[in-house]
């Protein structure tokens, strides 16, 4: 099953404002984040696809005016994908593996 705009805005409601001002950018954000996610995530694939394509647009201009990242560059989404991907051995900095 694969994320879309709007099981995205039903996961990530804070992106709802967002997602109406600018409708295309969720679905191009997601694209592009689809493109970077492997398969090895398995059934956590849309999950990690969901955070990436959040901690995306939070670290977007959009989103550091929504006060969606924190003062150190990082958001909530970076926090849990990091988390994540340490647990599931990923080593490569560019690419969620």
């Amino acid at each position: 099953m694969a994320v879309t705009p709007s099981s995205f805005v039903a996961l990530f409601p804070e992106f709802q404002p967002v997602h109406e001002q600018y409708p295309t950018l969720v679905a191009s954000t997601l694209a592009q984040v689809e493109l970077r996610v492997s398969d090895s995530w398995e059934d956590e694939r849309d999950e990690v696809v969901g955070l990436e394509c959040a901690a995306s647009i939070a670290a977007s201009p959009l989103g550091r005016s929504a006060q969606l990242q924190a003062k150190d560059g990082s958001t909530t989404y970076s926090k849990r994908l990091a988390a994540m991907r340490d647990a599931h051995g990923c080593v490569h900095p560019c690419r969620v593996v």
